[in-house]
Protein backbone atom coordinates (compact mmCIF):
# COMPACT_ATOMS: atom_id res chain seq x y z
CA UNK A 1 0.00 0.00 0.00
CA UNK A 2 1.72 3.70 -0.71
CA UNK A 3 3.56 4.93 -3.36
CA UNK A 4 6.87 3.93 -4.86
CA UNK A 5 8.91 5.48 -6.81
CA UNK A 6 10.55 3.03 -9.55
CA UNK A 7 14.13 4.63 -11.69
CA UNK A 8 14.36 2.92 -15.28
CA UNK A 9 18.05 3.11 -16.16
CA UNK A 10 19.53 1.82 -19.58
CA UNK A 11 22.88 1.96 -21.26
CA UNK A 12 23.54 1.76 -25.10
CA UNK A 13 26.43 0.20 -26.70
CA UNK A 14 28.69 3.45 -26.56
CA UNK A 15 27.95 3.58 -23.05
CA UNK A 16 25.48 6.21 -22.72
CA UNK A 17 23.55 5.99 -19.42
CA UNK A 18 19.96 7.66 -19.29
CA UNK A 19 17.80 6.55 -16.13
CA UNK A 20 13.49 7.88 -15.84
CA UNK A 21 11.68 7.76 -12.38
CA UNK A 22 8.13 7.17 -12.32
CA UNK A 23 5.74 6.28 -9.16
CA UNK A 24 3.39 3.14 -8.57
CA UNK A 25 0.81 3.70 -6.32
CA UNK A 26 -1.12 0.92 -4.56
CA UNK A 27 -4.59 1.66 -3.29
CA UNK A 28 -6.86 -0.94 -1.57
CA UNK A 29 -10.08 -1.14 -2.87
CA UNK A 30 -11.19 -4.31 -2.51
CA UNK A 31 -14.64 -4.21 0.38
CA UNK A 32 -14.29 -6.76 3.26
CA UNK A 33 -16.01 -10.54 2.99
CA UNK A 34 -19.20 -10.52 5.92
CA UNK A 35 -20.00 -14.46 6.83
CA UNK A 36 -23.19 -14.05 8.00
CA UNK A 37 -25.81 -16.76 8.93
CA UNK A 38 -28.71 -18.14 6.31
CA UNK A 39 -32.31 -17.51 7.51
CA UNK A 40 -32.73 -18.59 11.07
CA UNK A 41 -36.15 -20.17 12.33
CA UNK A 42 -36.48 -20.36 16.30
CA UNK A 43 -40.00 -21.35 18.10
CA UNK A 44 -41.17 -19.08 20.59
CA UNK A 45 -39.61 -19.29 23.86
CA UNK A 46 -41.91 -20.20 27.28
CA UNK A 47 -41.44 -17.04 29.36
CA UNK A 48 -39.49 -14.90 26.82
CA UNK A 49 -41.04 -11.42 26.81
CA UNK A 50 -40.50 -7.90 26.23
CA UNK A 51 -43.15 -5.13 26.47
CA UNK A 52 -45.74 -7.98 26.88
CA UNK A 53 -44.86 -9.67 23.76
CA UNK A 54 -43.45 -12.81 23.11
CA UNK A 55 -40.60 -13.87 21.70
CA UNK A 56 -36.81 -15.72 21.64
CA UNK A 57 -33.57 -14.64 22.81
CA UNK A 58 -31.59 -15.69 19.54
CA UNK A 59 -27.80 -16.24 19.32
CA UNK A 60 -25.71 -15.83 15.63
CA UNK A 61 -22.55 -15.51 14.85
CA UNK A 62 -21.27 -12.83 12.24
CA UNK A 63 -17.89 -12.16 10.82
CA UNK A 64 -15.47 -10.12 8.98
CA UNK A 65 -12.23 -10.17 7.09
CA UNK A 66 -10.49 -7.59 4.55
CA UNK A 67 -7.60 -9.23 2.51
CA UNK A 68 -5.35 -5.98 3.61
CA UNK A 69 -6.30 -5.26 7.00
CA UNK A 70 -7.37 -8.99 8.27
CA UNK A 71 -10.15 -9.87 10.92
CA UNK A 72 -12.68 -6.60 10.85
CA UNK A 73 -15.15 -6.26 13.22
CA UNK A 74 -18.83 -6.45 11.84
CA UNK A 75 -21.77 -4.15 13.07
CA UNK A 76 -24.85 -5.67 13.10
CA UNK A 77 -28.00 -3.93 13.27
CA UNK A 78 -29.78 -6.40 16.11
CA UNK A 79 -26.62 -8.10 18.45
CA UNK A 80 -26.98 -11.46 18.70
CA UNK A 81 -28.46 -12.97 22.14
CA UNK A 82 -30.91 -9.70 21.74
CA UNK A 83 -34.58 -10.66 21.87
CA UNK A 84 -36.95 -10.92 18.62
CA UNK A 85 -40.39 -10.76 18.66
CA UNK A 86 -43.33 -13.11 17.07
CA UNK A 87 -42.25 -12.70 13.15
CA UNK A 88 -39.80 -11.94 11.30
CA UNK A 89 -36.60 -9.68 11.79
CA UNK A 90 -34.15 -8.46 9.53
CA UNK A 91 -30.42 -8.33 10.35
CA UNK A 92 -28.51 -6.14 8.76
CA UNK A 93 -24.66 -6.44 8.82
CA UNK A 94 -22.07 -4.42 7.49
CA UNK A 95 -18.19 -3.90 7.88
CA UNK A 96 -15.93 -1.21 6.80
CA UNK A 97 -11.90 -1.48 6.20
CA UNK A 98 -9.18 1.21 7.32
CA UNK A 99 -9.29 1.92 3.95
CA UNK A 100 -12.99 2.61 3.84
CA UNK A 101 -14.28 -0.03 1.90
CA UNK A 102 -17.64 -1.39 2.56
CA UNK A 103 -19.92 -4.30 2.59
CA UNK A 104 -23.05 -5.30 3.59
CA UNK A 105 -25.04 -8.55 4.20
CA UNK A 106 -28.54 -9.26 5.83
CA UNK A 107 -30.29 -12.13 7.55
CA UNK A 108 -33.39 -12.77 8.38
CA UNK A 109 -34.51 -14.44 12.35
CA UNK A 110 -38.06 -15.90 12.63
CA UNK A 111 -39.64 -16.35 15.44
CA UNK A 112 -42.98 -18.90 15.41
CA UNK A 113 -45.47 -18.93 17.43
CA UNK A 114 -45.80 -23.00 18.88
CA UNK A 115 -48.77 -24.46 17.04
CA UNK A 116 -52.37 -25.34 18.68
CA UNK A 117 -53.29 -29.00 19.01
CA UNK A 118 -56.95 -29.36 17.53
CA UNK A 119 -59.35 -30.97 20.14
Amino acid sequence: MGTTTVTCTVTDGAGITISSDFRVTVVDTTPPSIVAPGAITVPKQKGVKQKHVGGAIVSFSVSASDIVDGTISPITSVASGNFFPIGTTNVDVSAVDAHGNQSTASFTVTVTKPQRRGR
